[in-house]
C-alpha cells in the first residue's frame, strides 16, 4: 500500500535537487556539475518511465526533455558561460 510513497518521496527529493543546484553553489567544474545532473535525469528517468507510452509520443517526451535538461543546465552555470 506504501510502496509508491517511498518513490514519491525520492522523486521529490531530485527534483528539489536539480532545482537547487548550481554550479557556483556546488563549486565544482563544469564537467562535474554535468554528471551532477545527469546522474539526478537518469533516476527520474528510471521512476518514470516512457515504455508505457507509443513510439511517437515517447520520441516527442524524449525530445522535450532533452530541450528542458538543456534549459535546466545553463541556466544555473558560473557567471563566466552567461554568454551561451
Amino acid at each position: 500500500m506504501y510502496a509508491h510513497v517511498h518513490n514519491d518521496v525520492r522523486i521529490f527529493e531530485l527534483y528539489q535537487d536539480i532545482a537547487c543546484a548550481s554550479q557556483s553553489t556546488l563549486r565544482i567544474s563544469v564537467a562535474e556539475f554535468f554528471g551532477y545532473l545527469q546522474a539526478r535525469w537518469e533516476e527520474l528517468a528510471q521512476y518514470k518511465s516512457l515504455t508505457n507510452l507509443p513510439s511517437k509520443a515517447a520520441s516527442l517526451v524524449t525530445k522535450r526533455l532533452v530541450q528542458q535538461h538543456t534549459y535546466q543546465f545553463l541556466m544555473v552555470l558560473n557567471f563566466e558561460f552567461e554568454s551561451l
